[in-house]
């Protein structure tokens, strides 16, 4: 094992990146690399440049900001988001009730296969236990749960919508609080 090599690398615009320490070397160091040290104590907004043997001092770039991306960013934390609250349970007469894909197609399956086998009561098993239902009592779980899954995708459509006319402010996409607006859920209280 030979002792630690500190390593210098700079992305394709020549520009310094980040400081690797490799502990094996066993022949030539990694592409767009150099063991040289970069210079220290750089005045603010200046950044290291690698010419080919040596490093020299210049204005960091600036780079146009993606507003595209960065919107694109946000809509997929708010599709994100809405994900999160429809899927996170709600609570009805105090009891939790999973609103997960599976759960609303087994209630769902519940209330169709009861009804064709002319069962009025079923025996219910909520995120907080066991309870007996009728088929109605089931019935209305389910129009509670199709009530909040179409709350959520609401609440993410006004968000898209107020996203996609986010002015082109790197500071307004930035700030812009997709956390509010959504229906509450079983975890909130």
């Amino acid at each position: 094992m030979t002792a630690p090599v500190t390593v210098y690398c700079w992305n394709e615009l020549g520009i310094f990146d980040k400081a690797v320490e490799i502990t094996d070397v066993y022949g030539p160091i990694p592409p767009r690399s150099t063991t040289t040290p970069i210079p220290t104590d750089l005045p603010a907004g200046k950044v290291p440049l690698w010419l080919g043997s040596s490093w020299t001092v210049i204005d960091a770039p600036v780079y146009p900001v993606n507003f595209n991306g960065l919107r694109d960013e946000l809509q997929a934390k708010v599709a994100e988001m809405r994900w999160k609250k429809e899927t996170a349970g709600i609570k009805i007469a105090g009891v939790n009730i999973a609103t997960g894909t599976a759960d609303q197609n087994r209630i769902t399956t519940v209330i169709a296969n009861a009804q064709l086998a002319g069962v009025t009561t079923v025996d219910f098993k909520s995120v907080g236990g066991w309870v007996r239902l009728s088929i109605g009592e089931i019935q209305g779980i389910a129009a509670a749960i199709a009530l909040h899954v179409q709350a959520c995708f609401s609440a993410e459509r006004t968000h898209s919508i107020n996203v996609a006319a986010l002015p082109d402010d790197e500071s307004a996409i930035k700030a812009y609080d997709y956390t509010t607006g959504w229906p509450a859920t079983a975890d909130d209280e």
